[in-house]
């Protein structure tokens, strides 16, 4: 996983692989990850290459420094556990 610093200072960019938990039917999953270099006062976007289908990533922020959260919704009636995923990751 390599960090890229775009446009100098505060810039942060990472591509990197996240295993989701299992998100229950019809329910919005709260998950945390460690992400290195993430700051905690700041606005994030994150871009997922691929993901289920009916797994749907209704927000993403920083919830302290180094600690990315996802919040996944399922809108399907099964359960879904999602494959590892890669994700791209930008912190302006």
């Amino acid at each position: 996983m390599a960090n890229l610093n775009i446009g100098g200072s505060g810039k942060f960019a990472q591509k990197i692989t996240l295993q989701p938990g299992a998100v229950n039917a019809n329910v919005v999953s709260t998950q945390t990850f460690t992400v290195k270099g993430l700051d905690a006062d700041g606005l994030v976007v994150i871009n997922a290459s691929s993901i289920e289908t009916g797994l749907i990533l209704v927000n993403a922020f920083v919830a302290s420094k180094d600690t990315l959260t996802l919040q996944l919704w399922n809108a399907t009636g099964s359960t879904i556990t999602p494959a590892s995923q890669s994700f791209s990751i930008y912190q302006p």
